[in-house]
């Protein structure tokens, strides 16, 4: 089974994230520490990570750093907002997809399979290339 760990401080976000992708059959995981991700990744080695970025501190992105030293695992950046990919790019932060907050649950679905089928077909550096972006909003 594909495993996948969530991390996100807003309990909504992750609530509606974890159950949306357990009921589409992926076996899903969610941790709100910062600090209990990169043990927790070496220990488990999800298959995707989606990581929101932007904490107070910053805590994401050194987060991404972290894991980065150790792991090519495909990470999903969770954004508040599209703008903030251009500051990401600046601090070297290539992650295999963005999604921006207030997504739809069937659009992280969607977002999760494609990132991971990319994993599969790519290797390394190649997969940077093929980065995906979207933005979703409540109507």
């Amino acid at each position: 089974m594909v495993k996948i760990l969530i991390f996100e401080k807003i309990e909504k976000f992750a609530s509606l994230s974890l159950d949306y992708l357990k009921h589409n059959g992926f076996e899903a995981y969610c941790l709100s520490n910062y600090q209990e991700i990169a043990p927790w990744v070496r220990e488990n080695t999800p298959n995707l990570i989606l990581l929101d970025l932007m904490l107070p501190g910053s805590d994401g992105i050194r987060i991404y750093k972290e894991i980065r030293a150790f792991s090519s695992v495909p990470i999903i950046a969770v954004i508040a907002r599209l703008d903030q990919i251009n500051a990401l790019s600046e601090l070297e932060l290539e992650a295999d997809g963005y999604i921006c907050k207030l997504f739809s649950p069937r659009e992280i679905v969607a977002r999760v399979k494609m990132v991971l089928l990319q994993a599969e077909s790519q290797s390394g550096n190649d997969r940077k290339a093929h980065r995906w972006v979207v933005e979703v909003a409540h109507s």
